[in-house]
């Protein structure tokens, strides 16, 4: 069995705890599932991802769960409700990805299927389509689907070596596609330099994209850095405003600073997992949950180091120390998740 722990952001019930509990968190309390009265489930979650008000919690036998915000649709079910605890959405699911008000789901056909609200392209639906339920996106159905991406405004799919993307791209965050702003159905991206190069992975920021390959980072977009650093062996992470590399259990963080989110270099804690939310991040070491950065709706739990309004975690703060074993942490718009496993 699993508990799934989570705090932080929660005005709109995107934490899951009960809508007698819409306010924010700033201690990790366990989430609620339909059906369910132990706080606990049966299946193991396989990622948590997290929109601007909504949270999908996907498991390894398919399932779907959200929570939050749904006046859309993009909790992906019907109800235009604000539902206080996780839901099942209808289906077997493969993989989930959320910006602000819209969600990406892949199913176990490679169907890609899209719901929420999109007024800069989102929902890859065109020009007239700016909110829907679950509708699915034809024009990249049935591909050998790899994996699933989205931020604040725009969605990477990635299709064996190909990068397909549709939203904003305002300041070059989906590549060289013409003089557009916006991309308002799926599109085969071009990204200069990306030419004849094998795709390890690609993260998204709030208005820019990292692509990683074997041998180098290539940026695009809006994010102020000096220069990309070196990338061999490291796993690459994004906030809305920094980049993280994650290698030998260390992590160099290059960006913006401006509330603790670079990791604080004085810490020698030694990274297990390594998960980065809007402007936070969590590692997990010896089964000891860490967290730093802009903890402003509790999501970095409790202040030990600075007065209780100050909301810069400049330094590693402990969120869960507790005798379960931590089996995935979590991050997404200012809230944080441990999942935990209960013999």
């Amino acid at each position: 069995m699993f508990q799934i722990l989570s705090c932080g952001s929660n005005g709109s019930c995107q934490l899951g705890i009960g809508e007698e509990n819409d306010i924010d968190q700033n201690s990790l309390v366990p989430a609620l599932f339909e059906g369910e009265t132990s706080g606990q489930i049966a299946y193991k979650p396989k990622k948590i991802v997290c929109g601007g008000n909504h949270t999908m919690i996907l498991f390894e036998n398919g399932d779907l769960y959200s929570s939050g915000d749904n006046t859309y649709g993009q909790c992906g079910y019907t109800e235009q409700i604000k539902s206080g605890i996780f839901q099942k959405v209808p289906g077997q699911w493969l993989d989930a990805a959320c910006g602000w008000e819209y969600s990406i789901l892949i199913n176990s056909n490679n169907q890609v299927f899209v719901c929420g609200k999109g007024l800069k392209g989102e929902l890859g639906l065109g020009t007239s389509v700016t909110e829907t339920h679950l509708t699915e996106l034809f024009a990249v159905s049935g591909k050998h689907i790899i994996k699933v991406k989205s931020c604040m405004n725009h969605t990477i799919l990635q299709c064996n070596d190909e990068l397909w993307g549709w939203g904003s791209c305002r300041k070059g965050q989906l590549g060289t596609v013409g003089n557009v702003k916006v991309l308002y159905t799926p599109t085969k991206l071009q990204f200069e330099g990306l030419e004849n190069c094998e795709i390890v992975d690609f993260c998204l920021g709030r208005e820019f994209t990292i692509i990683q390959t074997k041998n180098k980072l290539l940026k695009f977009g809006k994010l102020i850095l000096d220069s990309l650093p070196e990338v061999p062996g490291s796993e690459v992470g994004t906030m809305w405003s920094s980049i993280h590399l994650f290698k030998d259990r260390t992590i160099n963080s290059f960006g913006n600073n401006s509330h603790g989110q670079l990791f604080p270099s004085d810490d020698s804690v030694p990274a297990e997992r390594m998960s980065l939310g809007s402007e936070h991040g969590l590692i997990l070491a010896n089964n000891v949950v860490y967290t730093w950065g802009w903890g402003e709706h509790g999501n970095c739990g409790v202040q030990t180091k600075r007065p209780a309004d100050d909301v810069t975690f400049d330094y590693l703060n402990v969120l869960y120390s507790g005798s379960h074993k931590v089996v995935l942490v979590g991050t997404g718009c200012a809230t944080s998740w441990v999942v935990i496993e209960i013999d």
